[in-house]
């Protein structure tokens, strides 16, 4: 039986590499560097065009395919469908969509022509996929961005990712029919991508079905982690269905990756980063080290034709996203749009792995494939700083707001518990005279109508504003449920409700629905299975507290729980990200704006939020 022997030199030097690169990356204050351009660099330096101590042996070649269909996967679970849905239920969203569709068209035009120039011009051999790679999108890279200015809730904010997201996935998808073409030429071919999308269909359907089955919640965890294999095995599934059907396997993992998103939504934070672990901490580094151990330098500069490339189509990328920008220039200004078409020019991973796939089937030159990765190098080194230099000036953090439907006795109350918030609490009522009793006990208030859409737009709503609806009318409070998520970005939903029919269609809405006839059942059934958590929220002697802080002290992000060390007995209950709720591990890692509800003493809860804050 044959044997090959395995050298561990070049594993040692990659994984050497994938530990310190984020470490020196991190060093680097004053550019936002994405930590893969530092693993692409790093690549390049102990690779061919550099110290040519990695060599691509047979089994690094196999984890860094691994790696790539990996990093496709985790492309399709960034996509945030609740946005996507939300947006399309509003006519702004669904105007939205149309500027960005036609954006893109704009883009990949643009891109064709650069295509064609450049073939023109004998520096590139298929202008459809170097068309491709220019509309390439990094959506992680746009994520993170917008999240550290502080946009995030902001309609400028929702269009750049709007816009990063449906880029990423039709470039996707065009790739694989491109691949299809130059492969078989037989574009009754295409229609196999459609059996791809029929088994996405099928097991988005088992798998809604089978995770809200009880004993999946038990094997979430410990050594059975189901999360985790189920997605390792949709990946291997998809991917094998993929080459089955003669479509490339990114697409499978991609299209897996979408299937965890839907059926994963928001409530399952800790898969999500468990698979991000696995992906960023392993496979993606081995690929994209051993993509800059494979840049040959020496073929880019084999030619001068092949030192105009370079530039040229770094030039090409950002031109073929910066003039159809002015799409949206009429709803957000020039400066604005120029610094959202920045933001979406590096394609990077998409880029690299188009690249890959081009350069494996004969279609990109070696010095063509070397351009393209110096392409992901310098778009995704430069977009970020320039994008932070353009754009609005980084908002501060906004605060929680709470609106509160409903100014009877019932309302006051609650507005009372609700003291801490003071400006930022209103009471809503149709009734004039309810309106005025409250603003007489010291509250905000204002008469709206809650079913009445222009009665909302008086108020400024916003993905920071939770809304409570405590009226005595279940209709009134379907209305209104059902209408602020149809037609407004708010945070959460609390809606008071008797008929159970609109309970379980208001929850399709991702509405919280409480029933007074109910609530004390469930109160007192909560009392009975966890006695201990509800007398730690309910000691009077000690004086606890529950109190909710944003984390912006940036020396926290990324640190773990069980690393902070938090003044006294100060406990973190929740982690809210987003639309996300994490029950927090001692292995859980904070980010940028993350928001904790934490319970301690008042003096307890005042130093842990200086420490956040700092």
């Amino acid at each position: 039986m044959e044997s090959h022997e395995i050298s561990y030199v070049s594993l040692v030097v990659i994984a050497t590499l994938a530990f310190l690169v984020p470490i020196a990356v991190s060093k680097i204050k004053r550019f936002q560097i994405p930590v893969v351009v530092g693993e692409l660099i790093a690549g390049i330096v102990v690779g061919k065009s550099g110290l040519d101590i990695v060599h691509a042996e047979e089994w690094l070649t196999f984890l860094s395919t691994l790696g790539i269909t990996y990093l496709m996967f985790l492309s399709g679970v960034e996509i945030d469908f609740d946005l996507l849905q939300n947006l399309s239920r509003k006519a702004d969203g669904r105007r939205l969509f149309g500027t960005t569709i036609l954006y893109l068209t704009s883009v990949l035009a643009l891109g064709l022509a650069a295509g064609y120039g450049l073939r023109a011009l004998g520096l590139v051999q298929n202008p459809a996929l170097i068309a491709l790679i220019l509309a390439t999108c990094s959506v992680g890279i746009v994520v993170s961005t917008v999240k550290e200015n502080h946009l995030s809730a902001t309609e400028y904010g929702q269009t750049i990712l709007v816009t990063a997201l449906l880029l990423d996935f039709i470039t996707m998808i065009l790739l694989t029919v491109l691949v299809v073409v130059e492969t078989t030429g037989d574009l009754r071919e295409l229609g196999l991508i459609g059996v791809l999308f029929m088994a996405v269909f099928a097991v988005y359907l088992a798998g809604g079905r089978l995770r809200h089955k009880p004993f999946m919640q038990e094997l979430a965890h410990a050594t059975s982690q189901i999360g985790v294999r189920g997605s390792f095995m949709l990946i291997f599934i998809f991917s094998f269905l993929s080459d089955l059907l003669g479509v490339e396997v990114i697409l499978g993992a991609f299209l897996a990756g979408a299937i965890v998103s839907i059926i994963s939504h928001t409530d399952e934070t800790s898969l999500h980063l468990k698979l991000d672990a696995i992906g960023y901490g392993f496979l993606v580094p081995i690929f994209f080290i051993m993509v800059g151990a494979a840049f040959d330098i020496i073929a880019l500069l084999a030619s001068p034709r092949s030192l105009v490339l370079a530039p040229l189509m770094i030039a090409s990328a950002y031109l073929v996203k910066v003039i159809p920008g002015a799409l949206f220039a009429g709803r957000f200004g020039a400066r604005e749009s120029f610094a959202l078409s920045i933001l979406v020019t590096p394609g990077l991973s998409l880029a690299v792995a188009a690249a890959e796939i081009g350069f494996r089937l004969d279609l990109l030159s070696p010095s063509t494939h070397s351009a393209v990765i110096l392409l992901a190098i310098v778009t995704a080194a430069v977009s970020p700083v320039l994008f932070g230099k353009l754009s609005p000036a980084a908002a501060r953090a906004p605060s929680r707001r709470i609106v509160i439907v409903g100014a009877s006795e019932r309302g006051l109350l609650l507005a009372k518990r609700f003291a801490d918030f003071e400006e930022n609490l209103l009471l809503v009522d149709r009734d004039l005279e309810r309106v005025a009793q409250a603003e007489s006990r010291g509250f905000k208030a204002a008469q709206i109508d809650a079913s009445d859409p222009a009665d909302w737009r008086k108020i400024e709503l916003d993905r920071n504003t939770t809304v409570v609806i405590a009226t005595q009318e279940d209709e009134l409070n379907r209305k209104a449920a059902e209408l602020l998520r149809a037609g407004f970005e708010v945070d959460s939903i609390i809606c008071q409700i008797n008929n159970p029919e609109y309970a379980e269609a208001l929850k399709d809405l991702d509405v919280y629905t409480v029933s007074p006839a109910f609530a004390p059942i469930a109160l007192m059934e909560n009392m009975a299975r966890n006695p201990g958590l509800f007398a730690l929220l309910n000691r009077k002697d000690d004086n606890v507290a529950i109190q909710e802080a944003m984390v912006t002290n940036a020396d926290l992000a990324g640190r773990a729980v069980r690393e902070l060390n938090l003044p006294g007995d100060t406990l973190i209950l929740a982690i809210r990200r987003g639309r996300e709720h994490i029950i927090p591990r001692g292995e859980t890692r904070l980010r940028l704006y993350d928001i904790l509800t934490l319970s301690g003493t008042p003096a307890e809860l005042e130093r842990t939020i200086e420490q956040l804050n700092a």
